[in-house]
């Protein structure tokens, strides 16, 4: 989760413990995306994914601070740009393609 002071909250992934930090080589990437008109909730869904492992759509809101809707409505929008695949399970995770 990003707190407005800039700290890097981690949260372990159930299946994979590694933690998933955003730190602050995530927040330039998502000020880069920001500079290029990419809206905030996508920047964010995408700095999410840029580890390049499967993650869970709540993994993404708890990582990140958006609501669900914002990450529902970030992934369809790369889902349908061919920039994500979603493998529908109970907990549903995304892959960025490569």
């Amino acid at each position: 989760m990003v707190d407005e002071r800039g700290l890097a909250i981690e949260f372990a992934n159930l299946k994979d413990e590694t933690p998933i930090t955003m730190g602050s080589s995530e927040y330039e990437m998502i000020e880069l995306f920001r500079r290029i008109n990419v809206s905030r909730p996508i920047a964010l869904t995408l700095t999410c994914l840029a580890k390049g492992r499967e993650i869970s759509s709540q993994s993404i809101e708890m990582i990140s601070g958006l609501r669900q809707p914002e990450v529902s409505v970030a992934m369809r929008y790369l889902r349908e740009n061919n920039w994500i695949n979603i493998r529908e399970e109970k907990n549903q995770k995304v892959r960025a393609d490569r």
